[in-house]
Protein backbone atom coordinates (compact mmCIF):
# COMPACT_ATOMS: atom_id res chain seq x y z
CA UNK A 1 0.00 0.00 0.00
CA UNK A 2 1.50 2.82 -0.71
CA UNK A 3 2.77 6.04 1.72
CA UNK A 4 0.47 9.10 2.16
CA UNK A 5 0.59 12.26 3.85
CA UNK A 6 -1.65 13.92 5.70
CA UNK A 7 -2.70 17.54 5.32
CA UNK A 8 -4.79 19.91 7.36
CA UNK A 9 -5.82 23.75 6.79
CA UNK A 10 -7.37 24.85 10.35
CA UNK A 11 -9.48 28.06 9.53
CA UNK A 12 -11.98 29.74 12.43
CA UNK A 13 -14.74 28.07 11.03
CA UNK A 14 -14.12 24.33 10.05
CA UNK A 15 -10.95 22.92 9.15
CA UNK A 16 -10.18 20.89 5.66
CA UNK A 17 -8.02 17.52 5.52
CA UNK A 18 -6.53 15.81 2.72
CA UNK A 19 -4.88 12.35 2.43
CA UNK A 20 -1.84 12.67 -0.13
CA UNK A 21 0.64 10.72 -2.20
CA UNK A 22 3.82 12.14 -3.38
CA UNK A 23 2.40 12.06 -6.76
CA UNK A 24 -0.01 14.82 -5.63
CA UNK A 25 -2.74 12.94 -5.95
CA UNK A 26 -5.52 13.36 -3.29
CA UNK A 27 -6.70 10.15 -1.99
CA UNK A 28 -9.02 11.45 0.58
CA UNK A 29 -10.73 14.83 2.40
CA UNK A 30 -12.98 15.71 5.30
CA UNK A 31 -13.98 19.03 6.58
CA UNK A 32 -14.65 19.28 10.22
CA UNK A 33 -16.03 22.38 11.55
CA UNK A 34 -13.89 24.40 14.10
CA UNK A 35 -15.15 27.70 16.01
CA UNK A 36 -13.72 30.65 18.38
CA UNK A 37 -14.06 28.34 21.61
CA UNK A 38 -12.37 25.91 19.91
CA UNK A 39 -9.52 24.45 22.21
CA UNK A 40 -6.34 22.64 21.64
CA UNK A 41 -8.19 19.44 23.27
CA UNK A 42 -11.14 19.27 21.13
CA UNK A 43 -9.00 20.13 18.04
CA UNK A 44 -6.58 17.04 18.91
CA UNK A 45 -9.03 14.46 19.17
CA UNK A 46 -10.87 16.12 15.54
CA UNK A 47 -7.49 15.72 13.84
CA UNK A 48 -6.95 12.42 15.68
CA UNK A 49 -10.04 11.07 14.20
CA UNK A 50 -9.21 12.07 10.78
CA UNK A 51 -6.14 10.48 11.23
CA UNK A 52 -7.94 7.67 11.95
CA UNK A 53 -10.20 7.73 8.92
CA UNK A 54 -7.51 8.43 7.00
CA UNK A 55 -5.30 5.23 7.92
CA UNK A 56 -8.01 2.80 7.10
CA UNK A 57 -7.02 4.41 2.71
CA UNK A 58 -3.49 4.37 3.31
CA UNK A 59 -0.67 4.62 5.91
CA UNK A 60 0.15 7.84 7.12
CA UNK A 61 3.77 9.00 7.19
CA UNK A 62 3.47 12.35 8.64
CA UNK A 63 1.45 15.00 9.10
CA UNK A 64 1.22 18.55 7.94
CA UNK A 65 -0.93 21.38 9.51
CA UNK A 66 -1.39 24.93 7.95
CA UNK A 67 -3.26 27.35 10.28
CA UNK A 68 -4.49 30.63 9.87
CA UNK A 69 -2.38 32.51 12.54
CA UNK A 70 1.84 33.19 12.24
CA UNK A 71 3.38 30.19 13.10
CA UNK A 72 6.94 30.32 14.75
CA UNK A 73 10.02 28.15 13.68
CA UNK A 74 9.37 25.96 16.74
CA UNK A 75 5.40 25.73 15.31
CA UNK A 76 4.60 27.32 18.18
CA UNK A 77 1.15 29.32 17.13
CA UNK A 78 0.62 33.41 17.37
CA UNK A 79 -1.63 35.86 16.18
CA UNK A 80 -4.80 33.98 15.57
CA UNK A 81 -7.49 35.88 16.21
CA UNK A 82 -10.18 33.48 14.71
CA UNK A 83 -9.02 30.59 17.38
CA UNK A 84 -7.81 32.90 20.61
CA UNK A 85 -7.51 29.20 22.50
CA UNK A 86 -5.05 27.92 20.57
CA UNK A 87 -2.53 31.37 20.75
CA UNK A 88 0.81 30.79 22.01
CA UNK A 89 0.57 27.19 21.53
CA UNK A 90 3.32 24.30 20.29
CA UNK A 91 0.79 23.00 17.99
CA UNK A 92 3.51 20.93 15.70
CA UNK A 93 4.80 19.56 18.81
CA UNK A 94 1.72 19.05 20.81
CA UNK A 95 0.14 17.06 18.00
CA UNK A 96 3.04 15.06 17.33
CA UNK A 97 2.82 13.53 21.10
CA UNK A 98 -1.11 13.09 20.62
CA UNK A 99 -0.43 11.29 17.51
CA UNK A 100 2.77 9.97 17.41
CA UNK A 101 3.40 10.77 14.02
CA UNK A 102 5.85 13.41 12.43
CA UNK A 103 4.02 16.82 12.77
CA UNK A 104 4.59 20.38 11.20
CA UNK A 105 3.14 23.74 11.21
CA UNK A 106 2.99 26.60 9.08
CA UNK A 107 0.99 29.20 8.66
CA UNK A 108 -1.80 28.45 6.13
CA UNK A 109 -1.14 31.08 3.11
CA UNK A 110 2.46 29.31 3.01
CA UNK A 111 0.66 26.08 3.01
CA UNK A 112 -1.28 27.62 -0.49
CA UNK A 113 1.71 29.09 -1.86
CA UNK A 114 3.38 25.58 -1.40
CA UNK A 115 0.30 23.97 -3.68
CA UNK A 116 0.28 26.32 -6.12
CA UNK A 117 4.12 25.99 -6.48
CA UNK A 118 3.67 21.98 -6.42
CA UNK A 119 0.20 21.72 -8.83
CA UNK A 120 -0.91 24.76 -9.21
CA UNK A 121 -0.59 28.22 -11.13
CA UNK A 122 2.88 28.51 -10.21
CA UNK A 123 4.14 25.00 -10.95
CA UNK A 124 7.82 25.52 -12.44
CA UNK A 125 8.18 29.16 -11.40
CA UNK A 126 11.23 29.69 -9.13
CA UNK A 127 10.08 32.77 -7.02
CA UNK A 128 6.33 34.10 -6.43
CA UNK A 129 4.02 35.79 -4.29
CA UNK A 130 0.63 33.72 -3.31
CA UNK A 131 -1.80 36.61 -1.98
CA UNK A 132 -5.33 35.13 -0.67
CA UNK A 133 -8.68 37.07 -0.92
CA UNK A 134 -10.84 36.50 1.89
CA UNK A 135 -12.37 37.15 5.17
CA UNK A 136 -8.72 38.35 5.90
CA UNK A 137 -6.03 39.00 3.28
CA UNK A 138 -2.81 36.29 3.86
CA UNK A 139 0.14 36.08 1.71
CA UNK A 140 3.16 33.35 0.84
CA UNK A 141 6.36 34.30 -0.47
CA UNK A 142 8.35 31.91 -2.38
CA UNK A 143 11.73 32.54 -3.46
CA UNK A 144 14.10 30.45 -5.20
CA UNK A 145 11.39 27.24 -4.61
CA UNK A 146 11.75 28.03 -0.76
CA UNK A 147 9.07 29.38 1.14
CA UNK A 148 10.31 32.74 2.58
CA UNK A 149 9.50 32.82 6.61
CA UNK A 150 11.89 35.43 8.10
CA UNK A 151 13.70 35.13 11.33
CA UNK A 152 10.92 33.99 13.15
CA UNK A 153 8.66 32.62 11.08
CA UNK A 154 6.02 35.89 10.49
CA UNK A 155 7.60 36.43 7.02
CA UNK A 156 5.10 38.08 4.34
CA UNK A 157 2.71 39.48 6.33
CA UNK A 158 1.44 41.53 3.36
CA UNK A 159 -2.01 42.00 5.21
CA UNK A 160 -0.28 44.43 7.90
CA UNK A 161 1.92 46.27 5.72
CA UNK A 162 0.42 49.88 6.73
CA UNK A 163 -0.22 51.50 3.30
CA UNK A 164 -2.53 54.21 4.96
CA UNK A 165 -0.61 56.02 7.54
CA UNK A 166 -3.71 56.43 10.86
CA UNK A 167 -6.29 54.85 8.25
CA UNK A 168 -8.75 52.27 8.84
CA UNK A 169 -8.48 50.77 12.47
CA UNK A 170 -7.61 46.14 11.64
CA UNK A 171 -8.77 43.37 13.44
CA UNK A 172 -4.81 43.27 13.97
CA UNK A 173 -5.06 46.39 16.38
CA UNK A 174 -3.08 48.47 13.95
CA UNK A 175 -4.99 51.04 11.46
CA UNK A 176 -3.97 51.31 7.52
CA UNK A 177 -3.45 47.96 6.96
CA UNK A 178 -3.60 46.56 3.66
CA UNK A 179 -6.28 44.10 5.19
CA UNK A 180 -8.47 46.44 6.48
CA UNK A 181 -8.96 48.18 2.87
CA UNK A 182 -8.94 44.84 0.67
CA UNK A 183 -11.01 41.82 2.21
CA UNK A 184 -14.61 40.31 2.76
CA UNK A 185 -14.34 42.42 6.47
CA UNK A 186 -13.03 46.07 4.61
CA UNK A 187 -15.78 45.46 2.08
CA UNK A 188 -18.61 45.01 4.74
CA UNK A 189 -17.06 48.26 6.51
CA UNK A 190 -17.29 50.04 3.08
CA UNK A 191 -20.38 49.15 2.49
CA UNK A 192 -21.60 50.40 6.15
CA UNK A 193 -19.71 53.40 6.57
CA UNK A 194 -20.94 54.42 2.19
CA UNK A 195 -24.46 55.18 3.55
CA UNK A 196 -27.31 55.86 0.98
CA UNK A 197 -29.34 52.72 -0.23
CA UNK A 198 -26.28 50.42 -1.08
CA UNK A 199 -26.14 48.57 2.23
CA UNK A 200 -30.13 47.18 1.26
CA UNK A 201 -28.72 46.02 -2.30
CA UNK A 202 -26.26 44.53 -1.14
CA UNK A 203 -28.46 42.95 1.97
CA UNK A 204 -31.04 41.97 -0.42
CA UNK A 205 -28.86 39.69 -2.72
CA UNK A 206 -27.83 38.24 0.31
CA UNK A 207 -30.96 37.33 1.08
CA UNK A 208 -31.23 36.02 -2.45
CA UNK A 209 -28.45 33.27 -1.56
CA UNK A 210 -25.09 35.37 -3.01
CA UNK A 211 -22.18 33.66 -0.80
CA UNK A 212 -21.59 36.79 0.60
CA UNK A 213 -20.87 40.66 0.86
CA UNK A 214 -17.45 40.64 -2.02
CA UNK A 215 -19.88 38.49 -4.33
CA UNK A 216 -22.50 40.84 -4.20
CA UNK A 217 -20.37 44.01 -4.58
CA UNK A 218 -18.52 42.70 -7.28
CA UNK A 219 -21.84 41.66 -8.83
CA UNK A 220 -23.25 45.07 -8.47
CA UNK A 221 -20.29 47.08 -10.13
CA UNK A 222 -20.39 44.57 -13.15
CA UNK A 223 -24.06 45.78 -13.28
CA UNK A 224 -22.77 49.12 -13.30
CA UNK A 225 -24.27 50.17 -10.14
CA UNK A 226 -22.33 53.49 -8.83
CA UNK A 227 -21.87 53.32 -5.48
CA UNK A 228 -20.20 49.23 -5.33
CA UNK A 229 -18.47 50.55 -8.26
CA UNK A 230 -17.03 53.21 -6.22
CA UNK A 231 -16.18 50.64 -3.36
CA UNK A 232 -14.83 48.25 -5.66
CA UNK A 233 -12.40 50.52 -7.49
CA UNK A 234 -10.91 51.66 -3.73
CA UNK A 235 -10.45 48.19 -3.31
CA UNK A 236 -8.86 47.45 -6.39
CA UNK A 237 -6.66 50.55 -6.33
CA UNK A 238 -5.45 49.90 -2.34
CA UNK A 239 -4.73 45.89 -3.88
CA UNK A 240 -2.69 47.13 -6.55
CA UNK A 241 -0.28 49.54 -4.63
CA UNK A 242 0.32 46.89 -1.97
CA UNK A 243 1.14 44.75 -4.90
CA UNK A 244 3.33 46.65 -6.69
CA UNK A 245 5.17 48.04 -2.88
CA UNK A 246 5.35 43.65 -2.14
CA UNK A 247 7.15 43.93 -5.98
CA UNK A 248 9.26 46.95 -4.96
CA UNK A 249 10.60 44.94 -1.91
CA UNK A 250 11.04 41.43 -2.94
CA UNK A 251 11.54 41.94 -6.94
CA UNK A 252 8.97 39.32 -7.69
CA UNK A 253 7.30 39.21 -11.21
CA UNK A 254 4.82 36.60 -10.66
CA UNK A 255 1.80 37.53 -8.15
CA UNK A 256 -1.28 34.16 -7.98
CA UNK A 257 -4.17 35.89 -6.37
CA UNK A 258 -6.55 33.19 -4.37
CA UNK A 259 -9.21 33.19 -2.16
CA UNK A 260 -13.06 34.25 -2.85
CA UNK A 261 -12.39 37.71 -3.87
CA UNK A 262 -9.84 36.62 -6.55
CA UNK A 263 -12.47 36.24 -9.25
CA UNK A 264 -13.72 39.60 -8.86
CA UNK A 265 -10.62 41.49 -8.75
CA UNK A 266 -9.49 39.33 -11.86
CA UNK A 267 -12.53 40.18 -13.95
CA UNK A 268 -10.97 43.96 -13.07
CA UNK A 269 -7.28 43.08 -14.10
CA UNK A 270 -6.85 46.61 -16.21
CA UNK A 271 -8.08 48.93 -13.29
CA UNK A 272 -5.31 46.21 -10.82
CA UNK A 273 -2.59 46.69 -12.86
CA UNK A 274 -3.38 50.47 -13.58
CA UNK A 275 -3.15 50.80 -9.86
CA UNK A 276 0.38 49.18 -9.75
CA UNK A 277 1.86 50.68 -12.76
CA UNK A 278 1.69 53.95 -10.64
CA UNK A 279 3.21 52.59 -7.44
CA UNK A 280 5.67 50.15 -9.14
CA UNK A 281 9.67 51.43 -9.38
CA UNK A 282 11.69 50.68 -11.91
CA UNK A 283 9.91 49.23 -14.13
CA UNK A 284 6.01 48.83 -16.01
CA UNK A 285 3.04 46.24 -14.71
CA UNK A 286 3.27 44.74 -17.93
CA UNK A 287 6.58 43.13 -16.73
CA UNK A 288 4.31 41.23 -13.58
CA UNK A 289 2.50 38.19 -14.52
CA UNK A 290 -0.73 37.91 -12.54
CA UNK A 291 -2.27 34.51 -12.37
CA UNK A 292 -5.61 33.46 -10.64
CA UNK A 293 -4.76 30.56 -7.91
CA UNK A 294 -6.25 26.88 -9.34
CA UNK A 295 -5.76 24.46 -6.91
CA UNK A 296 -8.95 24.79 -5.49
CA UNK A 297 -10.52 24.81 -1.93
CA UNK A 298 -8.27 21.94 -0.75
CA UNK A 299 -5.36 24.12 -1.58
CA UNK A 300 -4.45 24.71 2.30
CA UNK A 301 -4.60 20.83 2.94
CA UNK A 302 -2.91 19.76 -0.12
CA UNK A 303 0.28 22.35 0.65
CA UNK A 304 0.69 21.08 4.21
CA UNK A 305 0.62 17.91 3.41
CA UNK A 306 3.56 18.50 0.66
CA UNK A 307 4.71 20.19 3.59
CA UNK A 308 4.89 16.98 5.82
CA UNK A 309 6.77 15.39 2.38
CA UNK A 310 9.19 17.95 2.34
CA UNK A 311 10.10 18.06 6.37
Amino acid sequence: MTAAFAGIDIGGQSFKAALVDESAAVLATETVATGASTSLASLSAAISDVVRNFSAVAPITALGCGVAGSVTHDGRLHGCPNLPNLCGVGLADTLQEFLGIPVVADNDAHCHAIAEGWTGSAAGVESFLLVTLGSGLGSGLVLDNKVYRGVTGFGCELGHMIIVASGRLCGCGNRGCLEAYVSEMAIRESVRSRGGDLAKRVDSRLAEGALGHAEVLFGLADDNDDDATSVVCELVEMLGIGLASAINVFDVTTIVLGGGIAPGVIRRLPELRRAMDGALFARSEDAVAILPASTGRWAGAVGAARLAIMS
